[in-house]
């Protein structure tokens, strides 16, 4: 069967699309052990199977439990197919940046998959509590500059529970045994009988 006219190039193109798959910009957070403590957001590239040139999207997070203190605290991922590869920040908001990640100088090169970029947050929870951070409206083109299917994600930075309430965790006195309330009770029993006798 024929597949004729314009409806056959947008069903070719339907498909070639949908053989590329999506292209997935996903943070990944890792704990920090006590609240003000310094620690890693790792931004990771899926291509899909697609080749991609270029890719811009928001990276936000939660300023009441977390802090980015500069984009020079951002650096690209060092490996190979990246020594010509840059990451440029631009602010958004107070907490939110505007990430472009393309070839620097020179022919469009692909994007390697894997971690693509990190940033050294300071945690601000409470121990025992989680802040978001969100990779949001994300575009990513091929080679040639054509648009790619891309999607975000959020992660989760956390500070560890363990040693948020000392108090809490307080060791018991052992308690005295039958044994030990009957012996003392007897040793009592025979003071209290020699004061009479006396």
């Amino acid at each position: 069967m024929h597949i004729i006219g314009c409806c056959g190039a947008t069903v070719l193109m339907f498909l070639a699309t949908t053989a590329a798959g999506v292209v997935r910009l996903e943070p990944q957070a890792d704990s920090a052990t006590e609240t003000g403590e310094a620690t890693q957001v790792c931004v990771s590239l899926n291509g899909g199977g697609a080749s991609v040139g270029a890719t811009e999207h928001v990276l936000s997070y939660d300023g009441a439990c977390a802090e980015l203190p500069s984009a020079s605290d951002c650096e690209i991922i060092a490996g190979p197919g990246r020594d010509n590869l840059e990451a440029i920040f631009f602010p958004r908001s107070d907490v939110a940046y505007e990430v472009l990640v393309q070839t620097e100088d020179g022919p469009v090169e692909p994007i390697p998959g894997g971690d693509l970029y990190c940033c050294t947050f300071i945690a601000q929870a409470a121990p025992g509590q989680c802040c978001e951070v969100t990779v949001e409206e994300v575009s990513a083109t091929d080679l040639e500059g054509d648009p790619l299917a891309a999607q975000g994600g959020s992660t989760q930075l956390c500070v560890d529970a363990s040693g948020a309430d000392d108090d809490a965790c307080q060791v018991a006195p052992p308690r005295r045994s039958a044994v030990e309330l009957l012996v003392a009770g007897a040793a009592l029993w025979l003071v209290a009988r020699r004061r009479r006798v006396v």
